[in-house]
């Protein structure tokens, strides 16, 4: 979805989609980051959907692993371990956190004002759970410049749970220069005036505390439960 770039971006694109009929572009005004985002939502064909911002980096493994992930189970909307690269694409930390309630995201309590946020470059969700977002919210979602994200984590929600790939998926990159960085101030009050879940600050620090004990040893409990899963895949390897 291009808004009407004025240098080689259609050329790149259109290059790119000659050699694969699975892209399509199309180049058109835009009421801004979201409506452009959303409209490729509604025109994909594809089952699962998901975005990467500008300078955000996605893992090797990210869609390989997803994939694998969603054939487990009854997967409506996956993420990872959140992860941030810095302007030199270095991954510099991977935070240890796969505790997210539905009713908690439903109800606005991940936002960096209380247990932070959830990361929209590791999140994908299924085409049919996008499209049980009703005509008026999506209209919502249009309007929004900023935390777009954040109203559609809520919104998804409100139909399924969040469930966590124990791996990184991808990556926030921080630097002096990305939107969240210049914006920030713009970001937290569109949250606001989502009516999320406040309390104040000091509360808040009360009560991350134990959310990111708790979020870190589910975490950890997982990938004990992938490490064994993987013991056995090499046992039954080694004997056949």
């Amino acid at each position: 979805m291009d808004g009407g770039s004025d240098d080689r971006t259609i050329d790149i694109v259109q290059n790119f989609a000659a050699g694969d009929s699975r892209l399509s572009l199309f180049s058109g005004r835009d009421q801004g980051m979201y409506d452009a985002v959303l409209s490729g939502f509604e025109k994909a064909s594809g089952a699962w959907l998901a975005w990467l911002n500008s300078d955000d980096l996605y893992t090797p493994w990210a869609f390989e692993t997803t994939s694998k992930f969603i054939e487990t189970g009854n997967h409506d909307w996956v993420t990872g371990h959140p992860a941030c690269w810095d302007s030199c694409a270095r991954l510099r930390y991977v935070r240890p956190s796969a505790y997210f309630p539905q009713k908690l995201i439903r109800r606005g309590w991940f936002h960096q004002e209380l247990l932070g946020c959830l990361q929209q470059e590791s999140i994908f969700f299924s085409k049919e759970l996008f499209d049980k977002i009703s005509v008026t919210d999506i209209g919502r979602l249009r309007a929004m410049q900023y935390a777009g994200d954040f109203l559609l984590w809520r919104l998804l929600a409100e139909h399924a749970p969040l469930d966590s790939i124990p791996s990184v998926l991808a990556g926030f990159r921080r630097h002096d220069k990305n939107m969240s960085a210049l914006q920030n101030e713009a970001y937290i009050d569109e949250i606001k005036q989502t009516q999320p879940f406040t309390v104040p600050r000091p509360i808040a620090s009360l009560l991350a505390i134990p959310y990111r004990a708790y979020s870190s040893w589910v975490a950890l409990r997982s990938a004990a439960a992938a490490d064994g899963q993987l013991t056995h895949e090499i046992k039954g390897s080694e004997q056949s």
